[in-house]
């Protein structure tokens, strides 16, 4: 009985060994030159798929975190109390653009564009425009306008605007969405005007 139980317990042993060795076995570490060698292949989306669902996800949280800004460009406008009224702004009342009235109030408009890269190649680009007044150092009206995207190998899937008066300065978001073969990517893009017409730019979501 003893040699009977011995007996099956190695033939066991030699069963369950290849499955045992395959389940732990430990998921290979994905590199940037595997997601670079997948992103140049001829099927980026086929050789994504054929990954195992771990190596899936840290593609896809690699690609997210290396698709970057290339080329930004913008420009900032000053307003007319016409024009400003047509983007549903209320402009202060100023007489003269000098250094007075600007200290004591006008209204602008900041055009913000940017070409996103995966690795080098383009692949999308993303574009939106902060428009605000501001009179005596406080923001007193602002909008968001002409925002838009588009992608190469990719589809673009809208937008969403935000914004955060903060006094000193109005804060303007908009996150751009795609469809893309690792399931979707986001991303920001974001304009701060002050209340003297100074701005800045980045692509923080952070407000």
């Amino acid at each position: 009985m003893r040699r009977l139980t011995a007996l099956l317990v190695l033939v066991l042993s030699f069963v369950l060994s290849p499955t045992i060795a395959q389940a732990s076995a430990p998921t290979e570490e994905v590199t940037q030159d595997d997601v670079v060698e997948i992103v140049s292949s001829d099927d980026p989306e086929a050789a994504f798929a054929a990954l195992p669902s771990a190596e899936q996800e840290e593609v896809r949280t690699m690609v997210a975190e290396a698709v970057a800004p290339s080329t930004e460009s913008g420009r900032t406008v000053a307003l007319t109390p016409s024009a400003a009224q047509e983007l549903g702004l209320k402009p202060p009342k100023t007489k003269a653009a000098t250094l007075t009235a600007v200290v004591a109030g006008g209204c602008w408009s900041h055009y913000y564009y940017t070409n996103w890269t995966l690795y080098g190649a383009s692949i999308a680009n993303s574009w939106m425009t902060l428009n605000w007044c501001g009179s005596k150092g406080s923001i007193t009206s602002y909008s968001i306008s002409n925002v838009g995207g588009s992608g190469s190998g990719l589809s673009y899937q809208g937008n969403t605007k935000s914004t955060r008066n903060v006094g000193w300065e109005v804060r303007g978001v908009t996150t751009h969405s795609w469809s893309f073969w690792i399931g979707g990517i986001s991303k920001c893009m974001q304009v701060r005007g002050g209340a003297t017409g100074l701005y800045s730019r980045s692509v923080s979501c952070s407000m």
